[in-house]
């Protein structure tokens, strides 16, 4: 039985001089894909970034311009009564190219089929 490859790491690269900033991508989609961020590093929608990571199952290397979409803030609470935040993205590719269009499809036509083959 094969593994789900979500989530994967990802750098997105912080403003010059500060240290990248690893995000969980949760969720792709052709378009784009939804990632975890830490709360402290703020994002705002329309806002350009750099990220990079690489595609699970495909080895492929990406290093792409996305556009902050969405951006969503929860609050949770922990058993001791302390406060947590998770800060979710949505970002959408910017000018993937067209071999990495087709690689992102292939992928996740594999993510989809291995889905369907543990339902049965």
């Amino acid at each position: 039985m094969s593994k789900s490859p979500f989530p994967f790491p990802a750098l997105v690269l912080a403003a010059e001089g500060k240290p990248p900033v690893t995000l969980q991508v949760l969720k792709m989609a052709p378009n784009g894909l939804i990632a975890s961020l830490p709360p402290e590093f703020v994002v705002r929608t329309g806002e350009s970034i750099q990220i990079s990571f690489d595609l699970p199952i495909t080895e492929v290397m990406f290093a792409e311009t996305m556009t902050v979409v969405k951006t969503y803030l929860s609050h949770q609470l922990r058993a001791h009564g302390e406060k947590t935040k998770q800060q979710l993205v949505e970002l959408h590719f910017r000018d993937l190219e067209t071999n990495k269009k087709t690689v992102v499809d292939q992928f996740l036509q594999a993510v989809t089929s291995t889905k369907a083959d543990h339902k049965g």
